[in-house]
């Protein structure tokens, strides 16, 4: 058989596998990044979105897609609903947002983070904020930009206590840190 005959297949990556693929671009290429630097939240948005595919919950999901909430200001300015088909739920309040999967803490939020996080026990949501020190602080996911890169930072014990599971694919993307 001739070599020049032969037709390429093109693999389908299995399911998730191309969002690693973008997190760990995003998390190594800074120059990706300050191309983009005026378009922080459109980033973390992405990133926020793509988390979902990374953690099960318990409970199986209402139409099959976890539901976002913002507690505190919003800063993605609309970036969430541009990017993704998921519900965006927004309030100052905490126990307006208890029954979405994934809770982005505002950063507006930061002198209330304990009680926040006290009022979220016994719950599967999983926590998100670009807080400094947020995992150790007892959330989940923290998510900073630091010279031109993405870092994800994650607490897999306050994600145990949630009741998630999350991938061990995410957690290699990850600086793992225990709560404080």
């Amino acid at each position: 058989m001739n070599s020049a005959h032969v037709r390429r297949r093109r693999r389908k990556l299995p399911n998730g596998v191309g969002a690693v693929l973008v997190l760990a671009f995003l998390a190594f290429e800074p120059r990706v990044l300050a191309q983009y630097s005026a378009q922080e939240y459109e980033i973390k948005a992405a990133c926020l979105i793509h988390f979902a595919q990374f953690v099960k919950w318990p409970k199986a999901l209402p139409e099959g897609q976890p539901s976002i909430g913002i507690l505190g200001e919003d800063p993605f300015g609309g970036a969430l609903e541009r990017l993704g088909q998921m519900n965006v739920g927004r309030s100052q309040r905490l126990d307006d947002l208890k029954g979405c999967q994934i809770l982005f803490i505002s950063r507006s939020e930061r002198s209330g983070i304990g009680e926040i996080l006290a009022g979220l026990r016994g719950t599967n949501v999983l926590t998100v904020s670009d807080m400094d020190d947020f995992a150790r602080k007892g959330g989940i996911i923290g998510v900073l930009i630091e010279g031109g890169k993405v870092h994800f930072e994650i607490n897999p014990a306050a994600g145990q206590r949630a009741g998630l599971e999350i991938s061990s694919k995410l957690m290699k993307l990850c600086k793992i840190v225990n709560s404080g």
